[in-house]
């Protein structure tokens, strides 16, 4: 019996192969973004669930009528920290990118990033707009750039893609704010470790720090991933970075400048609620909280930052309603610094059509 020719076509192996690693793609992409959605869908669930027990504790119009006699200036002088915590977050990022950028774009992004980070989180990560912004921008400039081009270091042969550039310069970014908080909690724990005693955080503090801890340097040492060339590119920028000491040292003292910036504004809205708490108080209670946020368990902290705020200040007489207002407030302060980058974000987009 005669076949036609489609039954004698055969299919070469290669592309065989890439249609079937394309498949194969295609199944994983979709099974992170069922992942992704089931993930955000229980971060919602636990934000509501627990910032709803907190409201069944407490009286939620005991926590309107504390947030009520809130000093608006004091709003604003938080405000004002955290726009200049933020503006500082920029220059320190801007230690880290290989190539001259204006320090307008690189705020540019950084607002955009933070409306990001706290608008939409479980969505876009504000540190990914952050980066693809930088590379869109640095696109055009060339094919690579170098540590040299930063540091005038005309001898500097090591060169990076624009992504590792950009991935490289954000990663750096967050790691040395993060390292500075780290440093912080361990300084403070002792002081901490009175109000942490016999409760789940008295582990759960040290046990996270550890782990972060292992976390970088299993990721420094061991260089997770360098066999695959864009993240060897990414390692390459790092390995010169960790010799630039000054860019380190700079950027380790601005992170101490947004840290007291962070603090200081919660300290600030406390005064305007005029609540009776020391400065020294949120120097320990602050960072603490801070870490606990870092756990992924809740929509930008809702939930967990009021229950925090209501437990580590009740500690020194603060009742429960005006933690809570106190923790909203300043979560609604930095929502009010934040949404800067929305209006930064909707002129770019008009820009770019």
């Amino acid at each position: 019996m005669e076949r036609g020719w489609a039954s004698e076509q055969v299919i070469h192996p290669e592309i065989q192969k890439t249609s079937v690693d394309s498949a194969e793609r295609s199944f994983w992409l979709r099974a992170g973004g069922v992942r992704k959605s089931f993930l955000l869908i229980g971060k919602i669930f636990f934000s509501v669930a627990l910032l709803g027990y907190l409201l069944m504790k407490v009286e939620w119009r005991n926590i309107v009528q504390a947030m009520g006699v809130l000093n608006p200036l004091a709003f604003l002088i938080s405000w004002g920290f955290l726009v200049l915590a933020i503006i500082l977050g920029a220059r320190r990022w801007r230690l880290f990118i290989p190539y001259p950028v204006s320090a307008r774009r690189i705020i540019s992004f950084c607002f955009i990033g933070a409306f990001f980070n706290i608008c939409l989180p479980g969505v876009v990560g504000g540190d990914i707009i952050k980066a693809y912004y930088l590379g869109r921008e640095l696109k055009g400039k060339g094919e690579s750039v170098s540590w040299g081009a930063l540091v005038g270091n005309a001898d500097e042969s090591e060169f990076y893609t624009i992504n590792s550039a950009s991935l490289g310069s954000v990663f750096m970014d967050r790691f040395m704010g993060l390292a500075v908080l780290l440093l912080a909690v361990f300084v403070v724990y002792p002081w901490g470790y009175g109000y942490l005693k016999d409760t789940p955080a008295q582990w759960i503090v040290p046990a996270f720090l550890i782990a972060i801890s292992l976390a970088f340097i299993m990721f420094f040492k061991f260089k997770v991933g360098k066999r695959f060339i864009p993240i060897q590119r990414f390692h390459n920028y790092l390995e010169v970075c960790a010799t630039q000491k000054s860019v380190l040292f700079k950027s380790f003292l601005y992170s101490i400048c947004i840290q007291f910036l962070a603090i200081t504004s919660v300290y600030i809205i406390a005064w305007g609620l005029s609540l009776k708490v020391s400065l020294f108080s949120f120097f320990v209670f602050i960072p603490l909280i801070n870490i606990l946020l870092l756990i992924p368990v809740s929509i930008s902290g809702i939930g967990l930052r009021e229950g925090a705020f209501a437990y580590f200040f009740g500690t020194v007489g603060v009742p429960p309603e005006n933690a809570i207002a106190l923790s909203l407030l300043w979560f609604l302060s930095q929502l009010a610094a934040s949404l800067l980058g929305l209006y930064v974000y909707v002129r770019l987009k008009k820009g770019a059509n």
